[in-house]
């Protein structure tokens, strides 16, 4: 029986363990409570830095690090922090709303991540300037719709984080006024449609626009004026899912090469099918290093090998596919795929991945699918399914790795 190898987060995020059976690239989210390594420092997201502008009443947000199960969050008003104003320690969350700040100031900010084993350096500091006069409001505002654009009464709209909730009317229409400015994440639900989300960044003072189609509970639908994608001789089929538009398929273009050798950047796109046979990639697509995927890009939500107006997903947009889903494995694997039930109409195949410059692992028990996001120069972010495990991992493996590939409409 072959040795299947699990991925087991160290520092450098390294291959390290083996077991019998059930091993995965996913395993790296599946065992939180085995902390032998202190946390790496958390990656700062918003507010941006050296940004302008800024309300005096901000939402502090960054990556959770892995291993991670308190952050401390220090902001002063100089970059040696020897005048700290705010100081949060023991914070289990990864975002906090902040308000108090004096306008026409300029505030640096960094956190650390700490557990049982120690304490992580300090991100990167980031500075940002308040703006010079009273905060300007702004909205958000948009139709609620079914997939033949006929207009849904009674849908429930709301923000993460939490703003104001509203229901749509008779025609579809809803509003959220007098928010503050930043990034929201915004959710329509209503009985017999799948929850819808959107990631939304709101500009003070500027209205922001957002039309919701919500897909009936159960049904699968194409995209809208796109149902299919014909590429590299192939035609794939496309799926909505909430506001992103998938391709149902795996990708499968390239020249095949064996699992022995490295995909490189010789001008040719290269592909690996599993057990190196024509006919796995025909039914379950190619996998590709992350390097060969991006084309040699490192930039999140490059085009890589997909066909013109699609990307490869970044890992937030991979977060998104997750939440469209309520993180259910199940829910993105297709009927026959383990216990899939392929509600999502992602369709997931466990088409297994290439581990080493030989080796291939886990056909019918694991699927994984690269983003675009790096998460070192060594190693990379992406989304698994595994054949019995109810819930999504979302995780880094390094890109020499084997992955599938699924495209992403612009």
């Amino acid at each position: 029986m072959k040795k299947i190898i699990y991925l087991v987060f160290i520092s450098l995020l390294a291959f390290t363990s083996c077991k019998k059976d059930g091993g995965s690239p996913t395993e790296t989210n599946t065992n939180p409570n085995n902390i032998t390594d202190p946390p790496l420092a958390p990656t700062l997201v918003v507010p941006a830095d050296s940004g302008t502008g800024i309300s005096i009443q901000c939402t502090f947000s960054w990556y959770p690090s892995k291993g991670a199960e308190k952050y401390n969050l220090e902001i002063a008003t100089d970059s040696f922090f020897t005048n700290k104003i705010i100081e949060r320690t023991g914070l289990k969350v990864s975002s906090l709303l902040i308000s108090g700040f004096a306008f026409s100031t300029r505030y640096y900010w960094r956190v650390n991540a700490t557990n049982s084993s120690g304490t992580s350096s300090f991100s990167p500091i980031r500075n940002f300037a308040t703006a010079d006069s009273l905060l300007q409001f702004t909205s958000i505002s948009g139709k609620v719709t079914n997939s033949l654009n006929e207009p849904i009464q009674g849908a429930k709209v709301y923000t993460v984080p939490t703003t104001t909730t509203v229901y749509s009317d008779s025609t579809g229409y809803y509003l959220i006024k007098n928010i503050s400015g930043g990034s929201y994440a915004l959710f329509s639900e209503k009985e017999g449609y799948n929850k819808y989300i959107a990631n939304i960044y709101a500009a003070e003072g500027l209205a922001v626009g957002q039309n919701i189609t919500m897909i009936v509970l159960g049904a699968i639908t194409p995209c809208p004026g796109t149902p299919t994608v014909s590429y590299e001789g192939k035609t794939y089929n496309t799926v909505q899912i909430g506001s992103q538009c998938w391709m149902k398929e795996n990708l499968n273009v390239g020249t095949m090469i064996t699992g022995g050798s490295s995909q490189t950047n010789n001008g040719t796109t290269e592909k690996y099918c599993y057990e190196n046979k024509t006919v796995n990639c025909d039914n379950f697509g190619a996998l590709y290093e992350w390097n060969e995927a991006m084309q040699y890009s490192l930039s999140p939500g490059s085009k890589g090998i997909c066909p013109t107006g699609w990307h490869i997903p970044t890992k937030e947009e991979l977060k998104l596919l997750s939440a469209l889903a309520e993180n259910s494995s199940t829910a993105l694997r297709e009927v026959g795929q383990g216990t899939g039930t392929n509600t999502s109409g992602f369709s997931a195949l466990l088409a297994g991945y290439r581990y080493d410059y030989i080796h291939f692992y886990n056909f019918g028990e694991h699927a994984a699918f690269w983003s675009s996001t790096e998460y070192i120069a060594t190693d990379a972010f992406y989304l698994g399914l595994r054949r019995g495990y109810s819930v999504v991992d979302l995780g880094a493996a390094n890109k020499v790795m084997g992955f599938s590939v699924r495209c992403l409409k612009d």
